[in-house]
């Protein structure tokens, strides 16, 4: 049995994935059929998407780490004041 995929679709699909992995996170392959072929597309969309939203929590939890680090490295730096902002005798010459 001799089964047709059309050239063009899987061209696209190559395409598709090439944008995709060249920076273009929004490339999604066109999957509005039925058949094997439609499914496999479907199953790379959802990767991608999948892909996506690891990286996105990926990029996020960099962030929060960098503040983190920065926060905690102004504190250290940052001399402690008493309450009301009160200077110990030593601080004022006395």
């Amino acid at each position: 049995m001799m089964i047709f995929i059309p050239k063009r679709k899987i061209d696209e699909a190559i395409e598709t994935i090439n944008r995709f992995l060249s920076g273009d996170v929004d490339a999604r392959i066109e999957s509005d059929g039925e058949g094997s072929l439609n499914k496999l597309f479907h199953a790379v969309n959802t990767l991608a998407t999948t892909l996506n939203a690891h990286a996105k929590r990926e990029q996020d939890a960099k962030l929060f780490l960098r503040d983190t680090i920065s926060n905690i490295s102004h504190q250290l730096k940052t001399p402690p004041r008493g309450a009301g902002g009160l200077q110990l005798p030593a601080a004022r010459g006395m």
